[in-house]
């Protein structure tokens, strides 16, 4: 009983969780040149459940063990990305930030203490400056120093502050609005793109000491990186150098001093991607790889394989992996020794990654039916990777894998955006068909407590509203324009009786104010034996006021019909 009283109180878990993705990755096929945003920026499209475990320290492999307690509640949904540093100054730990697809930024921090052979997990969240709660586009942290995360609004405007404190960071003016994509880099970098295509980069530099601070000193950027660029990142998580890919498919880069470096012949155009710092490497749109040093000159070891059809590389720790167009993945190293993989990456792959906050020689693939593999690889030795443990519960509904590991406290943290059916066995223990059937029979037990109502229950209710609204019409009929029947009958003989006193008022006239505008009454008379007789009077005057009588007719007429007659007196021309 128990356990279903714990399961019920994820429910708040899955009514909360209103874009949750259900789709993972796909490869994308054919390459396309990187594309510069525009403002206003997206607010992020996709998201997911967010899980965390930890590994056990002995075993191979080592035993998973999922720690929701390591999440806080506000960031266990609708989360699009997260990224994770080391917080200094009077608060040393780990910190993560997440991003929701409502555009707000969560961040908290984490931690582990170990009795005997278990760890117990906590997370506390942080701090956020108010214009990171809301139209947020990208998140990004500079984890080399300290705890400063960055925000960049879809307006197009940057904010920056303290993890461990939420103080914002006053930024350069170079850093502060048309921005339209962020990242970070090794050596304190931070590197933005303008809405006008040129690259800005600075250098910050904090106290390490309590309260923190924090300064900023802007780069010299080549000449030709502050037009035209639709990409701008770093090399590695070295961030020894700095690469941009112009509209046009160029590949440029240069070194922490501004000092751009030569480039190959072939990465003069139809670049898609690229990565390295003295081991470099360049996708094309064709799909082929070619690896260079840093005076620009084409390496010979690179495997044949990558002269075509490849969607996808990574590069970090002690190798790079490539991935096909056809979901197949392979890795190599230096030399251009391929290097083992594990057992069923020979297809069906959507997504690699190379590298980690802990340990760096971490590699990671994701497959196309969500099931997430990772290892350590062994530096080019031909010794099989060592696998990593992923707990049960979500594998095959993973969608994203937004960060691979980190440090809290005691042991490193993993995580990983999941599906809705994969986050209830992670943080209820139970099938969701199982949990769905619980909450549907604790609601239909309480429907009111949850906003809800049985049909009988609205029958009731809505019976009792409609007698309380005649009951309100009908005691204050003027409220709603109405009138009773005796308001009716009293108003209408109030008017009758008010026409009639005042008829003028009213544009009416009595019988007594109509004049005769006849000339004589009657002007034709018939007499008893059938003839007619038309009678007028002719009047003199000699002002045209006073009239007297001239003469007084009565002339009988003769010769019309004896039932009826009509006759006229006319003027004669």
């Amino acid at each position: 009983m128990q356990r279903h009283v714990w399961a019920l109180s994820c429910l708040a878990l899955l009514l909360l969780n209103q874009k949750n993705a259900s789709a993972q990755q796909a490869i994308v096929w054919p390459l396309t040149l990187p594309v510069r945003p525009t403002l206003p920026l997206p607010a992020p499209s996709q998201g997911g459940y967010l899980v965390g475990w930890s590994l056990s320290s002995s075993g191979t492999p080592q035993t998973a063990a999922l720690v929701p307690s390591a999440i806080p509640t506000t960031a266990r949904y609708n989360i699009a990305k997260i990224v994770s540093g080391a917080s200094s100054g009077a608060s040393m730990g780990s910190y993560f930030v997440a991003l929701t697809t409502s555009g707000r930024v969560i961040a908290w921090s984490a931690s582990s203490s170990s009795s005997g052979m278990s760890s117990t997990y906590s997370s506390m969240e942080m701090v956020v400056p108010s214009g990171a709660l809301s139209g947020v586009s990208d998140i990004a942290i500079q984890p080399s120093m300290g705890s400063c995360v960055f925000a960049l609004k879809q307006d197009g405007t940057l904010v920056a502050w303290d993890a461990s404190t939420g103080t914002t960071v006053q930024l350069p003016t170079e850093l502060q609005s048309g921005i339209v994509s962020v990242t970070t880099g090794g050596m304190g970098k931070i590197l933005a793109l303008k809405s006008s295509g040129a690259v800005v980069t600075g250098t910050i530099s904090s106290s390490w000491t309590s309260p923190i601070t924090y300064s900023f000193t802007m780069d010299t950027v080549p000449v030709n990186a502050r037009s035209g660029v639709a990409k701008v990142f770093s090399g590695s998580s070295m961030g020894m150098y700095v690469y941009a890919i112009k509209e046009s498919g160029q590949l440029i880069s240069w070194d922490q001093q501004g000092t751009q470096r030569a480039m190959p012949s072939l990465a003069n155009s139809d670049v898609v991607d690229a990565g390295g710092d003295s081991e470099c490497f360049a996708l094309l749109r064709s799909g082929k790889v070619i690896e260079f040093d840093t005076q620009g000159t084409i390496k010979t070891s690179t495997p044949s394989i990558l002269n075509s059809n490849i969607a996808a590389v990574s590069s970090g720790g002690y190798g790079k992996m490539a991935l096909t167009k056809d979901g197949a993945l392979f890795s190599w190293d230096v030399q251009g020794n391929i290097q083992q993989v594990p057992y069923g990456l020979e297809n069906g792959v959507v997504a690699v990654g190379t590298g980690g906050v802990a340990p760096s020689n971490l590699n990671w693939a994701l497959t196309g039916l969500g099931k997430f593999i990772y290892w350590q690889s062994n530096g080019g030795t031909g010794v099989a990777p060592t696998a990593l443990g992923v707990p049960g519960e979500v594998q095959g509904g993973i969608i994203n894998v937004p960060i691979v590991s980190s440090y809290a406290g005691t042991s490193s943290l993993y995580f990983a955006l999941v599906k809705e059916d994969q986050a209830v066995s992670a943080y209820c223990g139970l099938p969701l068909d199982v949990l769905a059937d619980l909450v549907a029979r604790r609601i239909g037990l309480n429907p009111l407590n949850y906003g809800l109502a049985p049909k009988t229950y609205v029958d009731d209710v809505a019976g009792t509203a409609q007698a309380r609204g005649v009951t309100s019409v009908t005691q204050n009929p003027r409220t709603y324009s109405l009138y009773t029947q005796s308001e009716y009958q009293t108003s209408q003989a109030t008017g009758v009786n008010a026409v009639l006193a005042s008829p003028n008022a009213w544009s009416l006239y009595t019988a007594g104010q109509i004049q005769d505008m006849s000339i004589g009454n009657p002007l034709l008379t018939k007499n008893q034996n059938g003839t007619f007789v038309l009678n007028y009077d002719i009047e003199q005057s000699n002002d045209l006021k006073t009239w007297t009588p001239y003469r007084v007719k009565a002339e009988e007429l003769t010769g019309l019909p004896t039932d009826k007659a009509f006759v006229r007196i006319k003027a004669k021309q």
